[in-house]
């Protein structure tokens, strides 16, 4: 019996017996069947959107709202264990003046290829997610400062091999800020975050002047 659902075709159910159904078990399986092909569309739309709610669209990062859960998690486990652990905050320099200047398709083509190279030097156990806007964040388990400023070096790195193609031809280099800070015992998680994000002010501050 096929399993179908609003048009979309589930799988099929296999009944197997020692002679053949009459109409009234023919009728009952169909109806068994139908019940199960809605439960089963129900179960993947469920898990549809519980992915997206998840995920940020653009990159396919985790987003935020995962980040906030993790983060804590990753602090709960830290003061538990005494594992140090890492926060690495990241924020895309110039971006404002990409979409200004080339529009925001190129501005978006800057953030994949970003998101892409966060992927590339991450390890399995770390998790990437995109905070918002041209801010990423990297939680890395197990990792002291050393470990998180090595990440950095290492992202760095891949971006200087990787540049975004415009629409003219030209190629450019996607730059960005890290700002990195280990987990604390006598804190929480929102400070731990504070911390990362005021090693990124400074540092983006000292690229802003380097720059000029």
């Amino acid at each position: 019996l096929e399993l179908n659902q609003a048009d979309v075709r589930l799988g099929k159910l296999a009944v197997c017996a020692e002679r053949s159904l009459s109409e009234e078990e023919s009728a009952w399986m169909l109806r068994v069947a139908q019940s199960i092909a809605f439960a089963l569309r129900n179960t993947f739309l469920f898990q549809k959107a519980l992915f997206e709610a998840n995920q940020d669209p653009l990159t396919g990062l985790k987003n935020r709202r995962v980040f906030d859960t993790e983060i804590a998690r990753e602090q709960a486990r830290f003061v538990r264990y005494n594992i140090k652990s890492s926060l690495v905050v990241m924020d895309l320099n110039g971006l404002k003046s990409i979409n200004d200047t080339w529009g925001h398709d190129v501005g978006d083509r800057a953030i994949r290829l970003f998101s892409n190279g966060l992927r590339q030097v991450l390890r399995d156990t770390d998790q990437a997610f995109r905070f918002g806007g041209d801010e990423f964040c990297a939680i890395l388990p197990a990792t002291n400062l050393y470990g998180a400023k090595k990440m950095t070096e290492r992202m760095t790195s891949w971006l200087d091999s990787h540049e975004l193609k415009l629409p003219s031809g030209e190629l450019i280099n996607v730059h960005t800020s890290f700002g990195t800070a280990e987990a604390e015992k006598n804190s929480d998680e929102k400070e731990w975050f504070r911390r990362a994000d005021q090693s990124l002010y400074h540092n983006k501050h000292k690229f802003k002047q380097t720059a000029a």
